[in-house]
């Protein structure tokens, strides 16, 4: 409804394994931020004085959200593989939950020689 700022962090210590196969790990934590940035932008035209005050209302907050978790990385001979999760709190005016996310990174050209 409104524009948002975000602002994502994270903070880590890799060790190099020296392993053919597994040749660094990372172990972190990961987070982030969301500000909403402008007001919410309803286009709507209720024709009562409790929807006008309802439309009001809704127009004048702003949304916030803060995130944290922990967050492992794995250098391979095979690729980048990462895995983050996320517990949202400190929300306002905007939904929370958990968020899980596995990222992989392929190393070579499969289509290639």
């Amino acid at each position: 409804m409104g524009d948002d700022l975000p602002l994502e962090w994270g903070a880590g210590k890799s060790i190099n394994l020296g392993n053919d196969i597994l040749k660094q790990l990372t172990i972190g934590a990961v987070g982030y931020a969301q500000w909403q940035a402008t007001d919410n932008q309803i286009n709507v035209k209720p024709n009562t004085a409790i929807g006008m005050a309802a439309l009001n209302k809704l127009e004048n907050v702003s949304a916030h959200v803060y995130s944290a978790g922990p967050s492992i990385t794995a250098l391979t001979k095979f690729g980048l593989f990462t895995l983050r999760y996320y517990e949202e709190f400190g929300a306002h005016a905007t939904p929370s939950g958990r968020q899980l996310t596995f990222t992989a990174t392929i190393a070579g050209n499969p289509f290639g020689k």
